[in-house]
């Protein structure tokens, strides 16, 4: 979410009712914000599409990160025993 503006930040939070805040309706974020109910619909699905997006990308690293161990085994020889334990300390 730090990705988002603040104002996009804020209508998620609001209409989802995150972090303690009531779930305020399309009608009262608009009011907020002085826009119109669509517009807080457009910025809230606009910030989520955003979210969604970068989940993706980060899944989709994570997805090339796994299959080149397994397609490339031998890529845990270029670190010895005691480095790689002197790593996870």
């Amino acid at each position: 979410m730090k990705k988002l503006d603040k104002r996009q930040q804020q209508i998620v939070i609001l209409r989802l009712g995150l972090f303690g805040n009531p779930e305020l309706t399309w009608q009262n974020i608009g009011e907020k914000y002085n826009v119109s109910k669509e517009r807080a619909r457009q910025i809230f699905f606009h910030a989520i599409r955003f979210l969604r997006k970068k989940i993706t990308i980060k899944q989709r690293n994570l997805n090339f990160a796994i299959t080149s161990v397994f397609e490339y085994p031998d890529i845990f020889e270029i670190f010895d025993h005691a480095n790689w334990n002197s790593l996870q300390t």
